[in-house]
């Protein structure tokens, strides 16, 4: 039988899929709703806070997903809005005290699914690994910087 080499792209796809439901149920089994770890780790990225849609943007998220989201998680006190500084149009978003507590809980989620999925991996073959996402990466932010 003749069988069709998988592309790399689909590769990566299906295996950032499945990290994404391993996370999930990690984060289920700790109380983490899944879509507030990937906005609260974004937000811990940028102490400074962030604009409503670069949220939406870096989370690859519809806005009014975050939206409702946002309006959840400020009830909830992991997150405050205030006008931006620059931009009175523009909503910043910054983290709590609350929300840096739930980082912590979301990192640890991300330490066990990440160490599941190394196991058994050398550290040479990691670094080399890195290495070539790394690469991989640079070369769609070329193509994409071209295009502009």
């Amino acid at each position: 039988m003749n069988e069709e080499k998988i592309p790399y792209g689909a590769m990566l796809n299906h295996m950032s899929k499945k990290f994404k439901c391993a996370f999930k149920e990690e984060a289920a089994r700790h109380n983490i709703n899944a879509t507030f770890a990937h906005i609260v780790m974004t937000l811990s990225w940028h102490p400074e806070g962030l604009p409503q849609n670069d949220i939406a943007e870096r989370n690859h998220l519809a806005a009014p997903t975050v939206s409702l989201t946002l309006k959840q998680m400020e009830m909830l006190g992991y997150i405050t809005r205030r006008p931006s500084d620059d931009d009175n149009r523009k909503t910043i978003v910054i983290l709590t005290d609350l929300g840096y507590e739930l980082d912590e809980k979301i990192k640890e989620c991300f330490k066990i699914v990440e160490s599941k999925m190394i196991s058994n991996i050398s550290s040479d073959d990691l670094a080399h690994f890195e290495k070539v996402l790394k690469m991989m990466n640079l070369n769609l932010q070329d193509e994409k910087e071209g295009k502009e």
